[in-house]
């Protein structure tokens, strides 16, 4: 033994040689009994590795259940060696404390004892991958894309195939590169003149070149609908390689105009308005129906060729001063209609004062409709 020799050559330097005899055993007997103590500490007994080998499988089996796995695919990391297993009368409790699923909890109650055990799970999740290289600008249809697997240390859900098709990449992605939502954006068609158009010309979709942008870097004001081109002029004068905006176009409308003068307080039909198809700017308060000006009468005086507003009109009175109103008066089974005079004008539901021209009695009566009244006692 190469230490002892050392040892004991170190002693017989610096003590008498009578004493290196005694010193010499002093510290063979040290050394062996540290050897007996390692030996009890580190090299566990039969029945404590069988202990170990129970409490492992045991931990393969839960988490074979909980996490949906073959035994296969866990593997326990060895306990520390001078982690002696006890004998767990009620059985252990095991337990995933945390969301890594490689801690393991165990808890026994009889003896006290609890420690934390590390277990290497495998795991195939599938993932999507790009099935050849692309460039920037690609629309992505469901044949770019393919499904692999990989090995993973929990469960990784998988975003469905049909969540990028028609997406547009903003970045040149390679073979076999991982689909990632920062790859892609929205599409958004922007419109660029193949030649140009004077103002009020129509824009024809074969007189433009389509061009598809991701919808981070396109204005606000170039994201124009197509529905609009179908039908629109040029508001201004535009050129050749322009990239077309919102502003650039005038789309038809259906728009109330005035056909007659209108004074203000005067009652608007079909006689003095009508619905015309014309190019403009969309206008919110613009009336298109002839049903948006029924029973109404204007604010202020209308020009011919004026388009209406809804501040243009109010509602107009049923019933006008001096108009001829009839009230229906009713006693039992007796039904009278009685012709008065309107003292003044009456909207549905007022109450109105009223004149028999007859007797030149006062009477007061609820607007029921266009010249009609009820009593009111």
């Amino acid at each position: 033994m190469p230490l002892l020799w050392r040892c004991g050559s170190r002693i017989a330097e610096s003590v008498d040689l009578g004493d290196t005899d005694h010193m010499c055993k002093f510290f063979k007997l040290t050394f062996a009994f540290s050897v007996l103590l390692a030996a009890v500490v580190v090299f566990a007994t039969p029945e404590a590795q069988e202990r170990r080998q129970l409490l492992d499988d045991q931990i393969v089996r839960y988490m074979s259940q909980e996490l949906d796995l073959t035994p296969s695919e866990i593997a326990v990391v060895a306990l520390d060696r001078r982690l002696i297993v006890p004998d767990c009368l009620p059985g252990f409790r095991i337990g995933l404390p945390y969301p890594d699923h490689q801690t393991i909890l165990v808890e026994c109650d009889d003896p006290k004892w609890s420690a934390y055990v590390r277990a290497n799970v495998s795991m195939v999740s599938e993932y999507l991958a790009y099935a050849k290289s692309l460039p920037a600008g690609t629309q992505l249809s469901a044949t770019d894309i393919r499904i692999d697997t990989k090995k993973t240390r929990q469960v990784v859900a998988r975003e469905p195939v049909d969540s990028f098709v028609g997406r547009l990449l903003v970045r040149p992605v390679r073979q076999g590169q991982a689909v990632m939502p920062q790859h892609v954006d929205t599409p958004i068609t922007v419109y660029v003149l193949k030649v140009a158009i004077a103002q009020g010309d129509q824009v024809k979709l074969e007189n433009l070149n389509t061009e598809l942008k991701g919808g981070a870097s396109v204005p606000i004001d170039q994201r124009v609908d197509r529905r609009i081109l179908q039908d629109a002029v040029a508001a201004r004068n535009l050129g050749q390689g322009q990239r077309l905006v919102a502003n650039d176009l005038q789309r038809r409308w259906s728009r109330l105009v005035v056909t007659q003068p209108i004074p203000y307080g005067q009652a608007l039909s079909a006689e003095n308005v009508e619905v015309r198809s014309l190019y403009g700017d969309e206008e919110q308060q613009a009336l298109t129906s002839i049903a948006d000006i029924a029973q109404t009468q204007s604010t202020r005086a209308l020009r011919v060729g004026h388009i209406i507003l809804s501040t243009d009109i109010r509602p107009a009175p049923l019933i006008r001063k001096h108009d001829n109103v009839n009230m229906i008066v009713k006693s039992g089974a007796l039904t009278i209609t009685v012709g008065l005079i309107a003292e003044e004008d009456g909207m549905l539901h007022e109450l109105i004062k009223l004149r028999n021209p007859d007797s030149g009695e006062k009477l007061q009566g609820t607007v029921t409709g266009p010249g009609q009244v009820n009593l009111q006692y």
